[in-house]
């Protein structure tokens, strides 16, 4: 019986350890997404149209019409 409560104990870490990891993973994905957001301001902004700025954006799924 204690050996059973003991194998739960550690696959109940074991869960949050992965939520955890899985958790970190998104908010490194959105923080990777909004830096290519600003590298594509800075580095396109100062030349492109309007026009062309909402083409980008919209093709990267930014933003909807």
């Amino acid at each position: 019986m204690l050996v059973i409560q003991r194998k739960n104990l550690k696959i109940e870490q074991q869960e949050q350890q992965l939520k955890s990891k899985d958790q970190q993973i998104k908010t490194q994905e959105f923080i990777n997404g909004e830096n290519d957001k600003i590298i594509v301001n800075k580095g396109n902004v100062s030349n492109m149209s309007d026009d062309a700025i909402a083409g980008v954006y919209k093709q990267n799924g930014w933003i909807e019409d």
